[in-house]
Protein backbone atom coordinates (compact mmCIF):
# COMPACT_ATOMS: atom_id res chain seq x y z
CA UNK A 1 0.00 0.00 0.00
CA UNK A 2 1.03 3.57 -0.32
CA UNK A 3 2.42 4.33 3.16
CA UNK A 4 -0.13 6.10 5.26
CA UNK A 5 -2.81 6.08 2.57
CA UNK A 6 -5.01 3.51 4.29
CA UNK A 7 -6.62 2.71 0.91
CA UNK A 8 -5.22 0.71 -2.03
CA UNK A 9 -4.41 3.01 -4.93
CA UNK A 10 -4.30 1.80 -8.56
CA UNK A 11 -0.89 2.41 -10.06
CA UNK A 12 0.56 3.73 -6.79
CA UNK A 13 0.20 0.77 -4.45
CA UNK A 14 3.16 -1.62 -4.60
CA UNK A 15 3.11 -4.79 -2.49
CA UNK A 16 6.26 -6.66 -1.46
CA UNK A 17 8.22 -4.37 -3.74
CA UNK A 18 6.91 -6.13 -6.87
CA UNK A 19 3.09 -6.44 -7.11
CA UNK A 20 1.48 -3.23 -8.39
CA UNK A 21 -2.30 -2.83 -8.21
CA UNK A 22 -3.63 -1.86 -11.63
CA UNK A 23 -7.40 -2.44 -11.91
CA UNK A 24 -10.03 -3.03 -9.24
CA UNK A 25 -12.45 -5.79 -10.16
CA UNK A 26 -14.75 -5.50 -7.15
CA UNK A 27 -15.48 -2.67 -4.74
CA UNK A 28 -15.59 -3.10 -0.97
CA UNK A 29 -17.42 -6.28 0.07
CA UNK A 30 -17.55 -8.42 3.18
CA UNK A 31 -14.67 -10.46 1.77
CA UNK A 32 -12.48 -7.50 0.77
CA UNK A 33 -11.49 -6.21 -2.66
CA UNK A 34 -10.22 -8.06 -5.73
CA UNK A 35 -7.70 -6.41 -8.03
CA UNK A 36 -5.79 -7.26 -11.17
CA UNK A 37 -2.16 -6.51 -10.45
CA UNK A 38 1.15 -6.64 -12.25
CA UNK A 39 4.14 -8.63 -11.03
CA UNK A 40 6.97 -6.29 -12.00
CA UNK A 41 9.63 -8.92 -11.34
CA UNK A 42 8.25 -11.57 -13.69
CA UNK A 43 6.20 -9.27 -15.96
CA UNK A 44 2.90 -11.10 -15.52
CA UNK A 45 -0.65 -10.34 -14.48
CA UNK A 46 -1.74 -11.53 -11.05
CA UNK A 47 -4.95 -11.50 -9.01
CA UNK A 48 -4.68 -9.71 -5.66
CA UNK A 49 -7.19 -10.09 -2.82
CA UNK A 50 -6.93 -7.26 -0.27
CA UNK A 51 -8.56 -7.10 3.17
CA UNK A 52 -7.92 -4.57 5.99
CA UNK A 53 -6.09 -6.04 8.97
CA UNK A 54 -8.73 -4.45 11.17
CA UNK A 55 -11.15 -7.02 9.76
CA UNK A 56 -11.11 -10.16 11.95
CA UNK A 57 -11.32 -12.24 8.77
CA UNK A 58 -7.87 -11.08 7.64
CA UNK A 59 -5.98 -13.55 9.82
CA UNK A 60 -8.09 -16.45 8.53
CA UNK A 61 -7.48 -15.28 4.95
CA UNK A 62 -3.69 -15.31 5.35
CA UNK A 63 -3.67 -18.69 7.09
CA UNK A 64 -5.84 -20.25 4.39
CA UNK A 65 -3.70 -18.72 1.61
CA UNK A 66 -0.52 -20.10 3.18
CA UNK A 67 -2.08 -23.57 3.24
CA UNK A 68 -3.32 -23.27 -0.36
CA UNK A 69 0.17 -22.25 -1.46
CA UNK A 70 1.36 -25.78 -0.66
CA UNK A 71 -0.87 -27.25 -3.35
CA UNK A 72 0.15 -27.43 -6.98
CA UNK A 73 -2.19 -28.80 -9.65
CA UNK A 74 -3.04 -27.63 -13.18
CA UNK A 75 -6.74 -27.38 -12.28
CA UNK A 76 -6.08 -24.98 -9.37
CA UNK A 77 -5.13 -21.31 -9.63
CA UNK A 78 -1.81 -21.09 -7.82
CA UNK A 79 -1.19 -18.91 -4.75
CA UNK A 80 2.06 -16.97 -5.15
CA UNK A 81 2.26 -14.82 -2.02
CA UNK A 82 0.37 -13.82 1.13
CA UNK A 83 1.45 -11.21 3.68
CA UNK A 84 0.63 -7.96 5.49
CA UNK A 85 1.57 -4.42 4.48
CA UNK A 86 0.46 -0.96 5.62
CA UNK A 87 -2.58 -2.16 7.49
CA UNK A 88 -3.81 -4.65 4.88
CA UNK A 89 -3.64 -8.39 4.36
CA UNK A 90 -3.13 -9.40 0.76
CA UNK A 91 -3.06 -12.65 -1.22
CA UNK A 92 -1.44 -12.82 -4.67
CA UNK A 93 -2.71 -15.53 -7.00
CA UNK A 94 -2.33 -16.68 -10.55
CA UNK A 95 -4.50 -14.55 -12.82
CA UNK A 96 -6.71 -16.72 -15.04
CA UNK A 97 -7.83 -14.83 -18.11
CA UNK A 98 -11.17 -16.33 -19.09
CA UNK A 99 -14.88 -16.57 -18.41
CA UNK A 100 -16.44 -17.88 -15.20
CA UNK A 101 -18.53 -21.00 -15.64
CA UNK A 102 -21.48 -18.92 -14.42
CA UNK A 103 -21.28 -16.79 -17.60
CA UNK A 104 -21.15 -19.85 -19.83
CA UNK A 105 -24.21 -21.26 -18.07
CA UNK A 106 -26.08 -18.06 -18.83
CA UNK A 107 -26.52 -19.56 -22.32
CA UNK A 108 -28.19 -22.63 -20.83
CA UNK A 109 -27.03 -26.07 -19.66
CA UNK A 110 -23.99 -27.72 -21.22
CA UNK A 111 -23.78 -31.00 -23.05
CA UNK A 112 -23.13 -34.04 -20.80
CA UNK A 113 -19.58 -34.55 -22.10
CA UNK A 114 -18.67 -30.96 -21.25
CA UNK A 115 -20.25 -31.22 -17.81
CA UNK A 116 -18.47 -34.49 -17.09
CA UNK A 117 -15.04 -33.16 -18.04
CA UNK A 118 -15.43 -29.93 -16.05
CA UNK A 119 -16.52 -31.88 -12.98
CA UNK A 120 -13.65 -34.35 -13.47
CA UNK A 121 -11.12 -31.54 -13.72
CA UNK A 122 -12.35 -29.88 -10.53
CA UNK A 123 -12.51 -33.22 -8.73
CA UNK A 124 -8.91 -34.02 -9.70
CA UNK A 125 -7.72 -30.66 -8.42
CA UNK A 126 -9.52 -31.08 -5.11
CA UNK A 127 -8.29 -34.65 -4.79
CA UNK A 128 -4.75 -33.26 -4.87
CA UNK A 129 -5.67 -30.44 -2.46
CA UNK A 130 -7.21 -32.75 0.14
CA UNK A 131 -4.11 -34.92 -0.19
CA UNK A 132 -2.32 -31.92 1.34
CA UNK A 133 -5.10 -31.41 3.93
CA UNK A 134 -6.43 -28.36 2.09
CA UNK A 135 -10.06 -27.96 1.03
CA UNK A 136 -12.11 -25.42 -0.89
CA UNK A 137 -15.37 -25.14 1.01
CA UNK A 138 -17.25 -22.72 -1.27
CA UNK A 139 -17.58 -24.28 -4.71
CA UNK A 140 -19.84 -22.43 -7.13
CA UNK A 141 -19.84 -21.56 -10.86
CA UNK A 142 -18.21 -18.19 -10.17
CA UNK A 143 -14.87 -19.67 -9.10
CA UNK A 144 -14.48 -22.11 -12.01
CA UNK A 145 -12.76 -20.22 -14.84
CA UNK A 146 -12.61 -21.42 -18.45
CA UNK A 147 -9.79 -19.61 -20.23
CA UNK A 148 -9.55 -18.87 -23.93
CA UNK A 149 -6.42 -21.02 -24.33
CA UNK A 150 -8.10 -24.21 -23.11
CA UNK A 151 -7.55 -24.32 -19.35
CA UNK A 152 -10.21 -25.00 -16.72
CA UNK A 153 -9.14 -23.64 -13.34
CA UNK A 154 -10.63 -23.46 -9.87
CA UNK A 155 -9.90 -20.31 -7.87
CA UNK A 156 -10.26 -19.33 -4.18
CA UNK A 157 -8.95 -22.62 -2.79
CA UNK A 158 -9.63 -22.45 0.94
CA UNK A 159 -9.66 -18.65 1.12
CA UNK A 160 -13.29 -17.92 0.27
CA UNK A 161 -14.40 -20.42 2.90
CA UNK A 162 -11.99 -18.97 5.46
CA UNK A 163 -13.36 -15.48 4.98
CA UNK A 164 -16.89 -16.84 5.36
CA UNK A 165 -15.94 -18.80 8.49
CA UNK A 166 -16.56 -22.17 6.83
CA UNK A 167 -14.41 -25.22 7.60
CA UNK A 168 -13.78 -27.09 4.33
CA UNK A 169 -14.24 -30.85 4.59
CA UNK A 170 -13.94 -33.64 2.01
CA UNK A 171 -17.69 -34.25 2.20
CA UNK A 172 -18.47 -30.56 1.68
CA UNK A 173 -16.27 -30.43 -1.40
CA UNK A 174 -17.63 -33.72 -2.76
CA UNK A 175 -21.15 -32.29 -2.57
CA UNK A 176 -19.86 -29.06 -4.10
CA UNK A 177 -18.52 -30.94 -7.13
CA UNK A 178 -21.92 -32.59 -7.43
CA UNK A 179 -23.60 -29.19 -7.35
CA UNK A 180 -21.27 -27.86 -10.07
CA UNK A 181 -21.99 -30.89 -12.27
CA UNK A 182 -25.73 -30.47 -11.59
CA UNK A 183 -25.52 -26.83 -12.70
CA UNK A 184 -23.65 -27.79 -15.88
CA UNK A 185 -26.20 -30.49 -16.74
CA UNK A 186 -29.39 -28.58 -15.91
CA UNK A 187 -28.62 -24.87 -15.69
CA UNK A 188 -30.03 -24.96 -12.13
CA UNK A 189 -28.37 -24.65 -8.72
CA UNK A 190 -28.83 -27.12 -5.86
CA UNK A 191 -28.98 -25.04 -2.69
CA UNK A 192 -29.44 -26.23 0.86
CA UNK A 193 -33.12 -25.26 0.80
CA UNK A 194 -35.92 -25.07 -1.79
CA UNK A 195 -35.82 -21.90 -3.85
CA UNK A 196 -32.13 -21.19 -3.22
CA UNK A 197 -30.41 -20.37 -6.50
CA UNK A 198 -27.00 -18.89 -7.18
CA UNK A 199 -26.35 -15.70 -9.12
CA UNK A 200 -28.42 -15.86 -12.29
CA UNK A 201 -28.99 -19.60 -11.96
CA UNK A 202 -32.48 -20.54 -10.89
CA UNK A 203 -32.96 -22.95 -8.02
CA UNK A 204 -33.27 -26.65 -8.68
CA UNK A 205 -36.82 -27.97 -8.36
CA UNK A 206 -37.58 -29.94 -5.19
CA UNK A 207 -40.03 -32.76 -4.67
CA UNK A 208 -40.92 -34.55 -1.44
CA UNK A 209 -38.49 -32.48 0.57
CA UNK A 210 -35.51 -33.25 -1.71
CA UNK A 211 -34.04 -31.69 -4.86
CA UNK A 212 -34.90 -33.47 -8.09
CA UNK A 213 -32.10 -35.38 -9.79
CA UNK A 214 -30.50 -33.92 -12.93
CA UNK A 215 -32.29 -36.45 -15.13
CA UNK A 216 -35.64 -35.44 -13.62
CA UNK A 217 -34.91 -31.85 -14.64
CA UNK A 218 -33.47 -32.61 -18.07
CA UNK A 219 -34.31 -35.93 -19.71
CA UNK A 220 -31.24 -35.81 -21.99
CA UNK A 221 -28.90 -36.36 -19.02
CA UNK A 222 -27.43 -39.90 -19.27
CA UNK A 223 -28.35 -42.24 -16.41
CA UNK A 224 -24.71 -43.00 -15.59
CA UNK A 225 -23.64 -39.42 -14.91
CA UNK A 226 -26.97 -38.70 -13.21
CA UNK A 227 -26.18 -41.47 -10.73
CA UNK A 228 -22.70 -40.10 -9.97
CA UNK A 229 -24.03 -36.57 -9.42
CA UNK A 230 -26.75 -37.84 -7.09
CA UNK A 231 -24.17 -39.82 -5.10
CA UNK A 232 -21.84 -36.81 -4.88
CA UNK A 233 -24.66 -34.58 -3.62
CA UNK A 234 -25.50 -37.28 -1.06
CA UNK A 235 -22.25 -36.40 0.73
CA UNK A 236 -24.38 -33.54 2.11
CA UNK A 237 -27.63 -35.18 3.29
CA UNK A 238 -29.52 -31.88 2.96
CA UNK A 239 -28.78 -31.69 -0.78
CA UNK A 240 -29.21 -35.41 -1.54
CA UNK A 241 -31.82 -36.06 -4.24
CA UNK A 242 -32.23 -39.63 -2.94
CA UNK A 243 -32.09 -41.00 0.58
CA UNK A 244 -31.01 -44.38 -0.85
CA UNK A 245 -28.00 -43.12 -2.78
CA UNK A 246 -24.64 -44.43 -1.60
CA UNK A 247 -22.70 -41.19 -1.02
CA UNK A 248 -19.36 -40.34 -2.59
CA UNK A 249 -17.86 -38.64 0.43
CA UNK A 250 -14.54 -37.29 -0.88
CA UNK A 251 -13.34 -35.53 -4.05
CA UNK A 252 -11.13 -38.56 -4.72
CA UNK A 253 -14.20 -40.81 -4.69
CA UNK A 254 -16.07 -38.45 -7.01
CA UNK A 255 -13.07 -38.28 -9.35
CA UNK A 256 -12.83 -42.07 -9.55
CA UNK A 257 -16.55 -42.43 -10.24
CA UNK A 258 -16.45 -39.80 -12.99
CA UNK A 259 -13.38 -41.29 -14.65
CA UNK A 260 -14.98 -44.73 -14.71
CA UNK A 261 -17.83 -43.39 -16.85
CA UNK A 262 -17.69 -43.43 -20.63
CA UNK A 263 -17.59 -39.89 -22.00
CA UNK A 264 -21.01 -39.28 -23.58
CA UNK A 265 -21.09 -37.79 -27.05
CA UNK A 266 -22.87 -34.53 -27.65
CA UNK A 267 -25.99 -34.98 -29.77
CA UNK A 268 -26.06 -33.43 -33.21
CA UNK A 269 -28.16 -30.38 -33.81
CA UNK A 270 -29.72 -28.51 -30.91
CA UNK A 271 -30.99 -25.01 -30.31
CA UNK A 272 -29.53 -22.28 -32.50
CA UNK A 273 -27.12 -20.13 -30.50
CA UNK A 274 -26.14 -16.51 -30.90
CA UNK A 275 -22.63 -15.62 -32.09
CA UNK A 276 -21.55 -14.86 -28.53
CA UNK A 277 -23.02 -18.12 -27.25
CA UNK A 278 -21.22 -20.04 -29.98
CA UNK A 279 -17.94 -18.33 -29.07
CA UNK A 280 -18.33 -19.31 -25.44
CA UNK A 281 -19.35 -22.88 -26.27
CA UNK A 282 -16.40 -23.32 -28.66
CA UNK A 283 -14.06 -22.01 -25.98
CA UNK A 284 -15.52 -24.39 -23.41
CA UNK A 285 -15.34 -27.37 -25.76
CA UNK A 286 -11.66 -26.68 -26.29
CA UNK A 287 -11.15 -26.16 -22.57
CA UNK A 288 -12.71 -29.42 -21.47
CA UNK A 289 -11.03 -31.36 -24.25
CA UNK A 290 -7.61 -30.18 -23.10
CA UNK A 291 -8.52 -30.68 -19.47
CA UNK A 292 -9.49 -34.23 -20.39
CA UNK A 293 -5.99 -34.83 -21.73
CA UNK A 294 -4.55 -33.83 -18.36
CA UNK A 295 -7.02 -36.12 -16.61
CA UNK A 296 -6.29 -39.07 -18.91
CA UNK A 297 -2.55 -38.48 -18.63
CA UNK A 298 -2.63 -38.49 -14.85
CA UNK A 299 -4.80 -41.56 -14.71
CA UNK A 300 -2.64 -43.36 -17.23
CA UNK A 301 0.43 -42.87 -15.07
CA UNK A 302 -1.33 -43.84 -11.85
CA UNK A 303 -2.90 -46.94 -13.35
CA UNK A 304 0.39 -47.90 -14.95
CA UNK A 305 2.12 -47.69 -11.59
CA UNK A 306 -0.63 -49.69 -9.91
CA UNK A 307 -1.17 -52.56 -12.32
CA UNK A 308 1.93 -52.58 -14.50
CA UNK A 309 0.24 -51.68 -17.78
CA UNK A 310 -2.36 -49.39 -19.31
CA UNK A 311 -4.38 -50.78 -22.23
CA UNK A 312 -4.42 -48.22 -25.01
CA UNK A 313 -1.99 -45.93 -23.16
CA UNK A 314 1.37 -47.35 -24.23
CA UNK A 315 3.14 -44.00 -23.84
CA UNK A 316 2.99 -44.55 -20.07
CA UNK A 317 4.53 -48.02 -20.15
CA UNK A 318 8.07 -46.72 -19.65
CA UNK A 319 7.07 -45.18 -16.34
CA UNK A 320 5.68 -48.22 -14.57
CA UNK A 321 6.86 -48.44 -10.99
CA UNK A 322 9.62 -50.97 -10.44
CA UNK A 323 10.49 -52.33 -6.99
CA UNK A 324 12.67 -49.85 -5.10
CA UNK A 325 16.28 -51.08 -5.20
CA UNK A 326 17.90 -51.83 -1.88
CA UNK A 327 21.06 -49.83 -1.01
CA UNK A 328 23.89 -50.94 -3.24
CA UNK A 329 21.61 -52.84 -5.61
CA UNK A 330 22.30 -52.60 -9.34
CA UNK A 331 19.02 -53.96 -10.68
CA UNK A 332 17.36 -51.94 -13.44
CA UNK A 333 14.55 -49.65 -12.48
CA UNK A 334 13.87 -46.20 -11.03
CA UNK A 335 16.36 -44.87 -8.49
CA UNK A 336 14.64 -43.98 -5.24
CA UNK A 337 14.65 -40.21 -4.72
CA UNK A 338 13.54 -38.40 -1.59
CA UNK A 339 12.54 -34.77 -1.18
CA UNK A 340 16.00 -33.69 0.03
CA UNK A 341 17.61 -34.87 -3.22
CA UNK A 342 15.94 -32.28 -5.46
CA UNK A 343 15.84 -28.49 -5.53
CA UNK A 344 14.91 -25.74 -7.97
CA UNK A 345 17.73 -24.35 -10.14
CA UNK A 346 17.50 -20.74 -11.36
CA UNK A 347 21.06 -19.44 -11.81
CA UNK A 348 20.19 -16.59 -14.19
CA UNK A 349 17.14 -15.30 -12.34
CA UNK A 350 16.67 -14.38 -8.71
CA UNK A 351 17.98 -17.78 -7.63
CA UNK A 352 14.58 -19.19 -6.75
CA UNK A 353 11.81 -20.76 -8.87
CA UNK A 354 8.99 -22.10 -6.68
CA UNK A 355 11.43 -23.91 -4.36
CA UNK A 356 8.76 -25.35 -2.05
CA UNK A 357 7.29 -27.32 -4.98
CA UNK A 358 10.51 -29.04 -6.09
CA UNK A 359 9.88 -32.11 -3.92
CA UNK A 360 6.56 -32.67 -5.70
CA UNK A 361 8.49 -33.75 -8.79
CA UNK A 362 9.79 -36.85 -6.96
CA UNK A 363 6.84 -37.68 -4.68
CA UNK A 364 5.54 -40.58 -6.78
CA UNK A 365 2.36 -38.66 -7.70
CA UNK A 366 2.44 -37.25 -11.27
CA UNK A 367 -0.69 -35.16 -10.67
CA UNK A 368 1.28 -32.93 -8.30
CA UNK A 369 4.39 -31.20 -9.51
CA UNK A 370 6.80 -28.29 -9.75
CA UNK A 371 5.68 -25.25 -11.74
CA UNK A 372 7.90 -22.79 -13.47
CA UNK A 373 6.89 -19.17 -13.16
CA UNK A 374 4.62 -17.72 -15.85
CA UNK A 375 6.72 -15.73 -18.34
CA UNK A 376 5.26 -13.08 -20.63
CA UNK A 377 5.56 -12.54 -24.38
CA UNK A 378 8.21 -15.15 -25.26
CA UNK A 379 8.67 -18.89 -24.86
CA UNK A 380 12.37 -18.41 -24.03
CA UNK A 381 11.52 -17.26 -20.50
CA UNK A 382 10.52 -13.81 -21.71
CA UNK A 383 14.06 -13.31 -22.97
CA UNK A 384 15.20 -13.03 -19.35
CA UNK A 385 17.24 -16.24 -19.04
CA UNK A 386 18.41 -19.35 -20.89
CA UNK A 387 16.45 -21.77 -18.73
CA UNK A 388 15.35 -23.04 -15.33
CA UNK A 389 15.16 -26.52 -13.93
CA UNK A 390 15.51 -29.05 -11.16
CA UNK A 391 18.84 -30.21 -9.76
CA UNK A 392 19.01 -33.76 -8.37
CA UNK A 393 21.82 -34.88 -6.08
CA UNK A 394 22.25 -38.68 -6.01
CA UNK A 395 24.78 -38.44 -3.17
CA UNK A 396 27.48 -40.23 -5.14
CA UNK A 397 28.29 -40.90 -8.81
CA UNK A 398 25.61 -43.27 -10.06
CA UNK A 399 25.06 -44.90 -13.45
CA UNK A 400 21.81 -43.87 -15.14
CA UNK A 401 20.47 -45.34 -18.37
CA UNK A 402 17.32 -43.25 -18.95
CA UNK A 403 15.52 -40.22 -17.56
CA UNK A 404 11.71 -40.25 -17.68
CA UNK A 405 9.78 -37.01 -17.24
CA UNK A 406 6.03 -36.39 -16.97
CA UNK A 407 4.84 -32.87 -17.82
CA UNK A 408 1.54 -31.50 -16.53
CA UNK A 409 1.78 -28.91 -19.31
CA UNK A 410 3.37 -30.60 -22.36
CA UNK A 411 5.21 -28.88 -25.19
CA UNK A 412 8.45 -27.84 -23.44
CA UNK A 413 12.01 -28.27 -24.71
CA UNK A 414 14.43 -29.87 -22.25
CA UNK A 415 18.00 -30.95 -21.75
CA UNK A 416 19.44 -33.44 -19.26
CA UNK A 417 22.81 -32.25 -17.94
CA UNK A 418 25.25 -33.86 -15.50
CA UNK A 419 28.29 -33.07 -13.39
CA UNK A 420 30.26 -34.64 -10.55
CA UNK A 421 30.79 -31.29 -8.81
CA UNK A 422 27.92 -29.02 -7.85
CA UNK A 423 27.89 -25.64 -9.57
CA UNK A 424 25.48 -22.71 -9.73
CA UNK A 425 26.13 -22.27 -13.46
CA UNK A 426 24.16 -24.35 -15.97
CA UNK A 427 27.09 -24.34 -18.42
CA UNK A 428 29.19 -26.33 -15.94
CA UNK A 429 26.88 -29.32 -16.48
CA UNK A 430 27.40 -31.27 -19.71
CA UNK A 431 24.44 -32.17 -21.93
CA UNK A 432 23.71 -35.90 -22.17
CA UNK A 433 20.17 -35.83 -23.66
CA UNK A 434 17.81 -33.39 -25.34
CA UNK A 435 14.09 -33.38 -26.16
CA UNK A 436 11.93 -30.96 -28.12
CA UNK A 437 8.20 -30.29 -27.75
CA UNK A 438 7.82 -32.97 -25.11
CA UNK A 439 4.53 -34.77 -24.64
CA UNK A 440 2.77 -35.81 -21.44
CA UNK A 441 5.48 -38.39 -20.71
CA UNK A 442 8.91 -38.63 -22.33
CA UNK A 443 11.68 -41.18 -21.80
CA UNK A 444 15.10 -39.79 -22.71
CA UNK A 445 17.87 -42.27 -23.48
CA UNK A 446 21.31 -40.84 -22.74
CA UNK A 447 23.84 -40.15 -25.47
CA UNK A 448 26.42 -42.95 -25.66
CA UNK A 449 24.61 -45.28 -23.27
CA UNK A 450 24.56 -45.23 -19.46
CA UNK A 451 26.12 -42.13 -17.86
CA UNK A 452 27.67 -42.02 -14.40
CA UNK A 453 27.37 -38.75 -12.45
CA UNK A 454 26.33 -37.45 -9.04
CA UNK A 455 24.45 -34.29 -10.06
CA UNK A 456 21.63 -34.44 -12.61
CA UNK A 457 20.08 -31.26 -13.97
CA UNK A 458 16.64 -31.40 -15.62
CA UNK A 459 17.04 -28.18 -17.59
CA UNK A 460 14.09 -26.54 -19.38
CA UNK A 461 15.11 -24.42 -22.37
CA UNK A 462 11.77 -23.41 -23.90
CA UNK A 463 8.24 -23.22 -22.49
CA UNK A 464 4.81 -23.97 -23.98
CA UNK A 465 1.99 -21.43 -24.11
CA UNK A 466 -0.17 -21.26 -21.00
CA UNK A 467 -2.91 -18.65 -20.82
CA UNK A 468 -1.48 -15.16 -21.22
CA UNK A 469 2.12 -16.32 -20.97
CA UNK A 470 4.44 -19.33 -21.11
CA UNK A 471 4.91 -21.97 -18.44
CA UNK A 472 5.24 -25.68 -17.79
CA UNK A 473 5.08 -28.02 -14.81
CA UNK A 474 7.06 -31.19 -14.13
CA UNK A 475 4.79 -33.76 -12.52
CA UNK A 476 7.41 -36.44 -11.94
CA UNK A 477 11.04 -37.27 -12.73
CA UNK A 478 12.49 -40.77 -12.72
CA UNK A 479 16.17 -41.63 -13.14
CA UNK A 480 16.42 -45.21 -14.36
CA UNK A 481 19.42 -47.53 -13.97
Amino acid sequence: MTPGSGVPQPGATLLAGRYRLSEERTGPTSSGRLWIGHDETLARAVAIHVLPLSDPKATRLLEAAAAAGRVNHPALAQVFDAAEQDGFAYVVREWVDGDPLSELLASGPLEPDQAQLIASTVADGLRAAHGKDVGHGRLHPGNVICSADGAVKLTDLGTAAAVAGIEPTPALDAAGIGALAYACLTGRWVGVAPGEGWGQLEAAPWSGGRPCSPRQVRAAVPRAIDSVVVRALAADPVRAPSARAEPLETPAAVARALHELPIPRSPAGGTELSREQLRRRRMLQRSVALAGLVVVGGLGWLLGLAVGGVPGQSRFSDLQRSPTPTPGATAAGPIQLDASAVRDFDPQGDGSENPTQAQLAVDGDPITGWNTALYKKRADFGGLKDGVGLLIDLGQPTAVRQVAVALLRPGADMEIRVADTRSERAEDYRVVATARKMGDVSTLSLTGGPVTARYWLVWLTRLPKDGNGFRTAIGEVQLRR
